[in-house]
């Protein structure tokens, strides 16, 4: 499967619905499109008007899936019946004879984008099925009689919300299916066909292919991306209806067994390893921890005597530093001073408090040693 060059596809053909507006409104160019007729590669030629690609059409965010078939697999789809990948030459397509239908199992949680794909119709019915799940989908029936846009919701009960003329069997011609909360728009070969709001839409789901009995068709470089919106407002340009409603309600039933829609179902969540039993713990084994006491850590220093050789009976200056070198602020403490032993106080001073890390000097006179 190749990866296709988004960002030039994307201004050429992805939303090409202001470029017919353009051809029409104001005449440029002869036709809009050319294309190859047959089982040759799809080849659609626009006339590129850039800044109505850049003002008129939203915004692609991220491509969800994309498939040209070039790997010669359809490894991504789930297939009914029918459905192969068909080789000539060199080129590679996607297509089926008889009934059947294949589905894209990966989608059913996209929402808010664009389905395009190359298709060709040779004879009886192609089915583009969109925002496709368990609950319901959209359908567009491209027939050699008309294109007819159907909802199904709840599944088994079908509603044509819209219809326009054919567009021209066996050649390759450019679909592209914006969905965005319901406000549809189909475009075929850059102009729109189909131009419908959804009351009460869906809103997510996957994609897939199919056709009925007697059918033979081909689809090819399949690009599933997420857009932004508002959808751009341009005139229908589709050829009026012709065929009668109840040609198709006939076979819509048939339509439901193309890909019956209890097939659909959302992947799988991955499985999560069971939770764990929390393990015992034995208390006794664990390191005790002792929580810390603050408390504060006086220290003095040695007292300064001024002057040191003094004289008997000589007055003295005796100076004394206090600090808190602790965790926890100090309460009121003295500070006693003794000349010559433990009966005598030679100076005392009372200090309310002392805060962590600070210091308190203190100092007194002294009358003087007797000898």
């Amino acid at each position: 499967m190749k990866l296709l060059n988004i960002k030039s596809d994307f201004k050429l053909w992805a939303f090409t619905s202001a470029l017919s507006f353009v051809t029409l409104a104001c005449g440029l160019g002869d036709q809009a499109t050319s294309q190859v007729v047959g089982s040759e590669a799809p080849t659609v030629v626009y006339t590129a008007v850039e800044e109505i690609i850049e003002t008129k059409i939203p915004l692609e965010s991220s491509v969800l899936f994309q498939d040209d078939f070039q790997d010669g697999q359809a490894e991504n789809w789930k297939t009914m019946a029918s459905w192969f990948v068909q080789q000539s030459g060199d080129i590679y397509t996607f297509g089926a004879v008889g009934r059947g239908g294949s589905w894209v199992s990966e989608g059913y949680n996209w929402q808010d984008y664009v389905f395009q794909a190359d298709t060709m119709l040779t004879n009886g019915s192609l089915i583009l099925s969109f925002d496709f799940t368990d609950a319901g989908r959209y359908l567009l029936v491209q027939r050699e009689d008309g294109l007819f846009l159907v909802k199904e919701q709840p599944p088994g009960k079908f509603n044509v919300v819209a219809q326009t003329g054919s567009s021209t069997p066996g050649v390759w011609h450019k679909s592209a299916i914006h969905n965005i909360g319901g406000h549809i728009q189909v475009y075929i070969d850059g102009g729109l066909w189909i131009d419908y709001s959804d009351p009460l839409p869906l809103v997510k789901g996957t994609i897939g292919v199919g056709t009925l009995d007697g059918s033979q068709a081909m689809v090819d470089n399949i690009l599933v991306s997420k857009i932004t919106g508002p959808l751009p407002s341009v005139p229908v340009v589709a050829p009026p209806a012709v065929a009668d409603i109840e040609s198709i309600e006939l076979e819509l039933e048939d339509i439901a067994d193309v890909i019956p829609i209890d097939e659909i179902e959302p992947l799988p969540e991955p499985e999560l390893a069971p939770p764990q039993e929390p393990q015992a713990v034995d208390q006794e084994q664990l390191p005790q921890v002792v929580p810390e006491v603050k408390q504060p850590d006086l220290t003095l220093s040695s007292p300064v005597i001024e002057p040191s050789n003094a004289e008997s009976g000589q007055r003295l200056k005796i100076t004394i530093i206090a600090q808190n070198q602790g965790s926890a602020q100090a309460g009121a403490f003295t500070i006693n001073w003794y000349p010559t032993n433990a009966q005598i106080v030679g100076c005392s001073w009372d200090i309310n408090q002392l805060a962590v890390g600070t210091a308190k000097k203190v100092s007194c006179d002294f009358p003087g040693y007797p000898q």
